[in-house]
């Protein structure tokens, strides 16, 4: 088994997060989806330096309304320095801007990491952003 990296962090969160909502996906399917776009992106910053902003948009498909905890967490070199919104709730068809703001240690590489969780549709979602600290 090699390093532990952010990327290897990631996928594992990311193979954790759809195997737990496995058993879900067909009443997920059935009363709608929830997205966060981009799923995975890619920036450079500044080593030592804070606040940099993340904007993600949250989707909601379902039938009915819906309420979103939201999270974030950074890995390696990356620290969560918090979020917009902890709990929105939206309407079918509707969606929403989501800030997570960051900071960075020294240089290397790290994720940002957010997710989305539903209560009503027992959907989640994850979408993350590489950071290379320069």
């Amino acid at each position: 088994m090699g390093p532990v990296t952010p990327g290897r962090i990631a996928a594992s969160i990311l193979l954790a997060t759809l195997t737990t909502t496995a058993p879900l996906a067909a009443q997920a399917k059935a009363q709608g989806t929830v997205g966060l776009n981009p799923k995975s992106a890619e920036v450079s910053q500044a080593a030592g330096t804070a606040g940099h902003r993340a904007v993600f948009t949250l989707t909601h498909s379902g039938r009915d309304t819906s309420k979103y905890a939201l999270g974030c967490v950074g890995l390696g070199q990356v620290r969560c320095a918090g979020i917009k919104h902890r709990e929105v709730t939206l309407i079918p068809g509707g969606s929403l801007e989501v800030v997570a703001f960051y900071e960075v240690a020294e240089a290397g590489r790290g994720l940002l990491v957010l997710t989305a969780r539903s209560s009503g549709v027992q959907a989640r979602t994850v979408a993350h952003l590489a950071v290379r600290v320069r």
